[in-house]
């Protein structure tokens, strides 16, 4: 299939926009494009549709692609940042682990190096046993690496936009996706392991509080009730088991510290050389 011309995309997004809050703004990617390379916009087509983002393929006047990435405005801007500061801090402090460099952000828009290859989902079940691997094999080598950098602190990456990384509050979808992101939650950062267990308890009490059955059916209002009572049983038992495992924090001095987490390391965020489907790009 063609990539469709611009007044389609435009009135694609236009009506899309309406639903989800994601607005897609060709000036605002040029204007982009032209203080961040100097280069013209020649061509912008879609690549994939997230819950809370569009990614769209930019060809620029000199011949090269980069990806734009356009967030709703429903995305707080401290899970943008985070996510900028993650593909910094692996640009800079793991170089081994290939990481699109950022180029430019402005509000809820990104633009990022074009990675090259082909996406590792598209072709997974094509693969040889031999294959499949080697990419897992290379994947754990840099997940230990990762978990080599260390940090005294529990929450999400950001960078103060010099050479200084901090750890701020998370903005996984545990606490900002859905519901959640509107509720005055504890994010941390926490200091201990055990801080973090019972932010995670009263997370899931508030959230089970906040749902309002309204005008709904007594079966569903019941429904609601059970649901409620059974989220308060869990979460007793999970703080009762934290706080009798008083040596949760310090038990291990080694593996006290916490370490970096990728929670979207996997096929569909992973390019492949396609001559040599075995070597991540």
């Amino acid at each position: 299939m063609s990539a469709p011309s611009m007044y389609v995309l435009d009135q694609f997004m236009a009506n899309q926009s309406l639903v989800s809050g994601l607005n897609f703004d060709r000036k605002a990617i040029e204007k982009a494009v032209k203080r961040a390379l100097d280069l013209d916009v020649l061509d912008i087509r879609p690549i994939r549709r997230g819950a809370d983002s569009l990614t769209l393929n930019v060809e620029l006047s000199d011949g090269t692609e980069v990806i734009a990435r356009t967030m709703g405005a429903l995305t707080s801007m401290s899970r943008i940042e985070s996510e900028v500061a993650t593909m910094q801090y692996i640009c800079q402090r793991l170089p081994e682990i290939p990481a699109p460099i950022v180029l430019y952000q402005d509000n809820h828009m990104l633009l990022m190096e074009k990675m090259p290859g082909v996406l590792l989902s598209t072709i997974w079940t094509t693969l040889s046993r031999y294959d499949k691997r080697k990419i897992v094999e290379q994947v754990a080598e840099w997940m230990v690496e990762l978990f080599n950098h260390r940090f005294d602190e529990m929450g999400s990456l950001y960078w103060d936009g010099t050479l200084e990384f901090f750890i701020g509050p998370m903005v996984s979808d545990a606490f900002c996706g859905g519901a959640r992101g509107p509720l005055e939650l504890d994010r941390g950062p926490w200091h201990t392991t055990t801080d973090y267990f019972f932010a995670c308890a009263q997370r899931e009490l508030d959230l089970s509080r906040s749902l309002d059955a309204g005008n709904a059916s007594a079966q569903y209002k019941m429904m609601i009730s059970v649901q409620r009572d059974a989220v308060e049983q869990s979460m007793d038992l999970l703080v009762d088991i934290v706080t009798r495992c008083r040596c949760l924090d310090d038990d291990d001095p080694d593996l006290a510290p916490f370490a970096i987490d990728l929670e979207d390391f996997g096929p569909r965020n992973l390019f492949v050389d396609p001559d040599e489907p075995s070597t991540i790009v």
